[in-house]
């Protein structure tokens, strides 16, 4: 999922967070009043007023719970079909031309993508529906995960994190149990425990929540981090039989890494903290072994020179003696 459609559905559940929120401190503030408005009556009205008084206070409070669960289920309403219209414009979007143009190919030819591929193919995906359910399914054939959220799947979190709220939102009539004046209002029945109410309010809050679970949804759905799948993690976690702690790991990865070339993007995915380790000092150990060869390299060209420089020494005196010897002689040839 694109960027701009993500941020668009956060701002829509984060305003329904709000919604809930601010109804929730409306009745509360209601109850509050009604229960100081209650304690009045019965300070100011005879018993045979009292009744009326009291019968009234509590019509006028129902009203305004009422009042307010109708607008905030018109707000969360609201909300819920602009997350909709942001999906089906998501999911209506063409898939990149260029990515079509790749994918045809290796059908056509018969050829499987790569894991190096399918990264690649992901970039060229721009978050669109159809390009993350195609290579979902390439990754599938490769022993992979790319996570792919169907439609039917959003829709179903998200219809029942609308059913959940609403009915928290149409049931809520706060949490003191001393106002006794529990209804039915807007054919919810409400929640004649506060217990319960706390309870509901505060599952609206959990991160276990059908609300939580579906902006869960939504946040895999803008997910492109391939894994493995079950069995091919079986398969490599094998490989590391016996490593009983994260150093005997990183050797092993650094066994495997260079031993098995072919299995390193598996490696990548397998334990990626690990696999960073093991190639960090597999390169550290490389920059090692060049400074060693070019500190060598450095020496054998020093007594490279040093044996030059030698030779031509020698051969300077040499060439000297030959001098000394070729003067004397001519010098005895002249005496004589």
């Amino acid at each position: 999922m694109k960027r701009n459609y993500y941020t668009r559905i956060q701002t829509a559940l984060a305003n329904i967070r709000k919604i809930v929120g601010d109804h929730i401190a409306e009745v509360d503030s209601i109850c509050d009043k009604t229960k100081k408005s209650l304690e009045n009556a019965e300070q100011k009205y005879n018993p045979q007023a009292l009744a009326e008084a009291t019968a009234n206070i509590r019509r006028d409070a129902q009203t305004s719970v009422a009042s307010s669960a109708s607008v905030a289920v018109a707000q969360i309403e609201f909300e819920f079909d602009d997350i909709a219209g942001t999906l089906a414009t998501w999911i209506a979007e063409p898939v990149p031309e260029s990515f079509i143009s790749i994918t045809s190919a290796l059908q056509l030819a018969g050829a499987k993508a790569t894991q190096s591929e399918i990264e690649m193919l992901s970039q060229l995906s721009s978050g669109n529906y159809f390009a993350q359910k195609i290579l979902h399914q390439m990754a599938e054939e490769q022993g992979l995960h790319y996570p792919h959220v169907s439609l039917d799947e959003i829709n179903r979190a998200m219809n029942t994190a609308k059913s959940d709220v609403e009915s928290v939102l149409n049931a809520y009539q706060g949490t003191d149990s001393s106002l006794n004046w529990i209804t039915e209002l807007n054919n919810h029945t409400a929640y004649d425990n506060p217990m319960m109410a706390g309870l509901a309010i505060d599952f609206l809050k959990r991160d276990d929540s059908t609300l939580a679970r579906f902006e869960e949804t939504i946040t895999t759905a803008t997910d492109n981090t391939i894994t493995l799948i079950k069995t091919e993690e079986s398969v490599i976690a094998e490989l590391f039989t016996g490593c009983s702690d994260d150093t005997a790991k990183v050797e092993r990865m650094k066994t495997l890494i260079l031993a098995k070339p072919d299995l390193e993007p598996r490696l990548s995915i397998y334990d990626k903290r690990t696999y960073d380790r093991a190639k960090r000092q597999i390169l550290e150990m490389h920059l090692m072994e060049q400074e060693t060869a070019q500190d060598a390299l450095k020496q054998a060209m020093e007594n490279a020179r040093q044996i030059a420089q030698k030779v031509r020494h020698e051969k300077t005196e040499q060439t000297l003696r030959d001098i000394r010897v070729s003067e004397s002689n001519n010098a005895s040839a002249r005496m004589r």
